[in-house]
């Protein structure tokens, strides 16, 4: 440390001599020299010491960080793995802390470019030209939902119309691989009784990427969304919790009446997935044609295999009446909070609340409320 520092002050000061230099650090022409011989003759020592013994050093160092430089060259000794002096132990130590210093540092930068890039990608203006459905079979979406089912995780591939809001696959496996997405797009299409969609929207999972599902889609353009952003997949995301909802719901109902098949798919992950597909496929019919859609009126089996003209009138409508209630919320947060001169009864507080509550649920979360209270407690409809 001192030589460097002569060494630069002689690059800073080059007017002064080197007498005047040393002064300024209290020392003498005469020790300078003696501590220069005494560095350079030690560099010379170290030189010739077996790289094996240093290598030996480094590992005994990272091994015993806590261990003294004079404790860690005898132990070297007597181990007879590396015969170098204390200081060149000491020296080492130091270099491996400003190593690890120096990495952590760099880690530590990294992390912060990848949060500002992450950062900027979110604010930024999305590339991703999303486009809207505009009749059946326009634009198909395909997602991968996770169901814990006993002890046994599985999954269930779901493919779903973004116009109609019908799911026409629901396809049970054991793992997000090819062969599931496969089986249900083809699944999907047979249902729907349709060559294939125009446009596919998903995800950017391996599965999807495969040649076999790529040749699977028949002509249908793959429209894969920007990674990490998944609300340009939200009609079909959305959704997902309140699915998976509706089919515990129903495997619960089940339960009392199918104990033994219950029972044997608690051991057999065979059987677990058959009971699960039967779920499904319970679910989907009645997802499809038992309940109504509050964007057409009517089930979404009705608006697949109906009229389009008539569809795409109560779509305009439907859209058109979201707008002027948003128009309207946001002139009423602009005025003052105005209260009704007389008060309401309790019922008509309880029913606008409930209708309040449903009107912001999705249609899989309608569907769980009826079918508990109508299963449940024999509830009539109101």
């Amino acid at each position: 440390m001192i030589l460097a520092l002569i060494q630069k002050h002689s690059v800073q000061y080059p007017a002064y001599s080197s007498k005047e230099r040393l002064e300024q650090l209290d020392m003498s022409q005469a020790s300078y020299k003696r501590l220069r011989d005494r560095s350079q003759s030690r560099a010379i020592r170290q030189s010739v010491i077996p790289k094996t013994d240093v290598e030996e050093t480094v590992k005994f160092i990272l091994e015993h960080p806590d261990v003294g430089a004079g404790r860690a060259h005898f132990s070297l000794i007597d181990q007879e793995r590396a015969c170098v002096c204390s200081a060149f132990i000491n020296e080492a130590k130091h270099e491996v802390a400003r190593l690890a210093e120096h990495i952590y540092r760099h880690r530590s930068e990294q992390e912060k470019l990848l949060e500002a890039e992450l950062r900027a990608r979110r604010e930024a203006k999305p590339k991703y030209e999303n486009i809207q459905a505009q009749h059946p079979h326009h634009i198909w979406a395909i997602d991968f939902v996770t169901v814990q089912l006993f002890s046994f995780q599985l999954v269930i591939c779901v493919v779903y119309d973004v116009y109609s809001q019908a799911y026409l696959a629901l396809q049970v496996g054991t793992g997000c691989d090819q062969y599931l997405a496969k089986h249900s797009l083809e699944a999907a299409v047979a249902y729907a009784d349709t060559e294939s969609p125009i446009l596919l929207r998903r995800d950017n999972g391996k599965a999807f990427e495969t040649v076999s599902f790529q040749a699977t889609l028949n002509g249908s353009q793959d429209a894969p969304i920007p990674p990490g952003q998944p609300w340009f997949n939200g009609s079909l995301e959305s959704n997902n919790r309140s699915f998976t909802d509706a089919i515990k719901t129903t495997t619960i109902l089940r339960m009392p009446f199918e104990q033994e098949a219950f029972h044997d798919a608690r051991q057999n992950i065979d059987q677990a997935v058959g009971l699960l597909q039967q779920t499904c496929d319970q679910v989907h019919t009645k997802l499809n044609e038992e309940i109504a859609r509050i964007k057409f009126g009517m089930p979404p089996a009705n608006v697949l295999n109906g009229n389009t003209e008539t569809t795409q009138k109560r779509h305009q409508n439907f859209i058109q009446k979201k707008r002027e209630e948003r128009k309207d919320r946001m002139e009423n947060l602009k005025r003052e909070p105005d209260r009704p001169p007389g008060g309401k009864t309790f019922i008509q507080k309880v029913r606008q609340a409930c209708t309040k509550l449903l009107n912001q649920r999705g249609t899989d979360y309608l569907y769980v409320i009826n079918e508990v209270l109508h299963h449940r407690y024999q509830a009539v409809e109101i």
